[in-house]
């Protein structure tokens, strides 16, 4: 039997996070996931986890090191820059999208606005991430 993949969620706003996190339940996915509230609380993690995660689920907007600065430093290391990483924002700026993908991230998505959207997240995203692509 496949081990479950750990997917490592980094969202501080807390509503989100419960809703993240309900929905996930709800979605009746196969996979651990592990939060963290800002950049810095998510490399921490990333440097202490005996599991390496097999998706970052990452929100843009974050407090002490926001979504781009933590792309960019685990691009810029051999040991994670082939974690893939799907950036979220509630913004849908062009702008923040392209600057998102020039740094790194894998894919980029609006946040959800609603249960059934919070729900469809983890659908779509761990049947990609975790069925779907072929991943180093």
């Amino acid at each position: 039997m496949k081990p479950k993949p750990l997917f490592l969620v980094v969202e501080d706003n807390p509503d989100h996070r419960f809703l993240l996190e309900w929905s996930y339940q709800k979605s009746n996915q196969t996979c651990n996931i592990l939060f963290a509230e800002d950049g810095l609380e998510a490399l921490e993690i990333l440097e202490s986890s005996p599991v390496k995660p097999a998706l970052l689920l990452l929100d843009y907007e974050l407090p002490r090191m926001n979504g781009l600065e933590l792309v960019m430093a685990l691009k810029s290391s051999p040991k994670w820059k082939h974690l893939p990483i799907v950036m979220m924002s509630s913004s849908d700026d062009p702008h923040i999208v392209n600057k998102a993908y020039f740094n790194g991230a894998s894919s980029f998505l609006e946040k959800p606005q609603s249960y059934q959207d919070f729900k469809n997240v983890w659908t779509l995203v761990f049947d990609f991430w975790s069925l779907t692509a072929r991943l180093p």
